[in-house]
């Protein structure tokens, strides 16, 4: 069924999902949260085949969907897949229960018929193997257009003969041979899909929540702290003193590279000092050796460094933000890094890779006196000298990050809920 701007009734949509409000813990559940929020209040019916993982692991840290925050949820399903004991949580790599959620999905496809979706979405390589399950289940009719959205070219940053660069590759591939049309977040990740497919590939960055827009709101363009009060008890105690931080928030997984931010600190840590700056690690972590790694690395670093190692609410996003001065974003290589967007939505500027490889920089760019892109492959000691100098420079700091907060304010889940309709409307054509 192809999906036309003409129906009479409400878009009606399937959306595939790893991850989604069943004890989120990356910034995929959380986009595809904004996703599906976005849809759900510009008029569109959606269904969401999602993981819930087992019941220890989720419960205190679902998040939800409801009223007021959508609209109605009489326009929003969700069919759980239950994974079973021993599947891994807290994984999007190929350790995740990816096989679950696509043999589960599989086992929806009489549901599904009966729904006729005008089009499905799936999200990134797990969500195309379970679109791939459901496919050859058979539908019994033809089945909606695929929008393949690519959230992370997992492939991406590893080295290119590796075993697990191919098997990424390939399930990658599979996703995007079944799509009719393919969004992703960054230049990088575009220009390495057109070489692996014929459909059509354009780039939508990632709004940012509706929670941290209002809490930004609330506190003023500049300077007022917001009136929430973090959740985190860890972060309470770090606020405790009216310290100023200059903040990594990143998953501690060596992807996300937070050991450069380690060593980073530890080239100027008199510096920040003397600045009256604090450095201020937050990620939790999704290799528990690496990330003991880093913690080490980090506490050598700086007597003053400090570490908060779990996923971070919008509260505690707002609070920690509000005291921040800088925010540094270490991968060389991020599909979008939703961050760097949050931490703009309260005037915080972003050190972050430059060229494009950094999906945020689409909307934070360099260009646009929004961020600062460095390269950060350049040997520590340089990169110091460089960001020190940023962080002397306050006006120039405030510059970039008032730069920064008008562009992330303005960039809403309802503008980019309209934008995806615009390309679903487009499968009609593909």
């Amino acid at each position: 069924m192809a999906l036309t701007e003409s129906k009479s009734h409400a878009q009606r949509l399937l959306l595939l999902s790893y991850e989604f409000t069943y004890a989120p813990f990356s910034g995929n559940g959380m986009l595809a949260r904004s996703l599906v929020k976005g849809l759900i209040n510009i008029g569109c019916e959606v269904t969401v085949i999602c993981c819930r993982p087992v019941d220890d692991v989720s419960l205190a840290s679902d998040q939800h969907l409801t009223e007021p925050e959508i609209q109605s949820t009489a326009k929003m399903l969700v069919w759980p897949v239950q994974l079973r004991v021993p599947a891994v949580w807290k994984r999007l790599d190929r350790a995740a229960a990816w096989e679950q959620f696509a043999a589960g999905a599989a086992a929806l496809v009489p549901r599904a018929t009966q729904l006729a979706p005008d089009a499905c979405i799936a999200i990134d390589w797990t969500g195309g193997a379970a679109w791939r399950a459901m496919c050859d289940t058979g539908w019994g009719t033809q089945p909606p257009k695929l929008m393949y959205m690519n959230f992370r070219v997992y492939s991406s940053g590893m080295p290119p003969d590796s075993v697990d660069a191919y098997w990424y590759e390939d399930m990658e591939r599979r996703s995007l041979a079944v799509a009719s049309a393919v969004l992703c977040l960054s230049t990088r990740d575009r220009d390495t899909l057109l070489g692996w497919t014929q459909a059509d590939v354009g780039i939508l960055p990632p709004p940012l929540r509706e929670d941290v827009l209002a809490l930004a709101r609330a506190g003023g363009m500049r300077g007022a702290m917001p009136t929430c009060s973090p959740r985190s008890e860890q972060l309470r105690r770090a606020l405790a003193d009216c310290r100023k931080f200059v903040v990594c928030v990143v998953r501690l997984s060596p992807e996300k590279a937070p050991m450069l931010f380690a060593q980073l600190v530890g080239a100027i840590a008199p510096e920040l000092r003397a600045l009256g700056l604090v450095p201020l690690m937050c990620g939790a972590a999704a290799d528990a050796e690496y990330a003991m790694q880093v913690k080490a690395a980090l506490r050598s670093a700086s007597v003053d460094a400090l570490l908060i190692d779990e996923f971070l609410g919008p509260d505690d996003l707002a609070a920690l933000f509000a005291r921040s001065v800088i925010n540094i974003h270490p991968c060389v290589y991020d599909a979008y890094g939703m961050t760097l967007v949050e931490a703009a939505a309260f005037a915080v500027p972003s050190v972050v890779q430059g060229g494009g490889a950094v999906g945020a920089t689409a909307l934070l760019g360099a260009d646009k006196g929004a961020s600062f892109e460095l390269d950060l492959k350049q040997p520590v000691v340089d990169l110091a000298a460089t960001v020190l100098g940023v962080l002397r420079d306050e006006l120039r700091c405030r510059r970039v990050g008032d730069a920064a907060q008008a562009l992330a304010l303005a960039w809403t889940e309802t503008a980019y809920a309209a934008s995806l309709l615009q390309h679903l409307h487009g499968l009609g054509n593909a």
